[in-house]
């Protein structure tokens, strides 16, 4: 299993800091506050960008170290093509090529465009890179019974 969250990609130049403003876990998305501080993705199937929690390798923490509220989060804007070590939301299971989108809690779901609601054409943030079943959860997952995905970035 990697720890790290960024797989394939070079984001180096896309490294950001911010302040959390709740419990942030790497692989999570994440987006701002009304507060200008970091939080997870909490709009289910809503725009989103690609913006990812990190890892603290600054002091040698893995993907499995959370950030504390007020600490600092290290996160990257990931592009299209990078390959990231997300989230997937328990109750999920999907196949290679599925498209994923926010579940709001900072985990990833299968896309659920419906008939007959708002369409949000930032919806996707990318495609699972691997089949992944987490229909029952996973009880040792980072948060919310949420497990690892390999994805890549749209």
């Amino acid at each position: 299993m990697p720890n790290v969250i960024i797989l394939r990609g070079d984001p180096e130049h896309q490294y950001k800091e911010a302040q959390a403003d709740a419990a942030v876990t790497p692989g999570d998305l994440i987006k701002f506050s009304a507060n200008e501080k970091l939080v997870r993705h909490d709009a289910a199937g809503q725009n989103t960008g690609a913006v990812f929690a990190l890892e603290n390798e600054l002091v040698g923490s893995g993907i499995a170290a959370s950030y504390a509220s007020g600490a600092t989060v290290r996160y990257c804007v990931a592009r299209a093509g990078d390959e990231v070590y997300a989230l997937l939301a328990s109750g999920q299971n999907v196949t290679k090529d599925a498209f994923l989108e926010s579940a709001g809690n900072g985990a990833l779901q299968a896309y659920t465009n419906q008939s007959g609601q708002n369409v949000y054409a930032a919806a996707v943030v990318g495609v699972a890179n691997e089949d992944k079943n987490n229909t029952a959860g996973d009880a040792t997952g980072p948060h919310n019974n949420a497990t690892r995905i390999r994805l890549e970035v749209l």
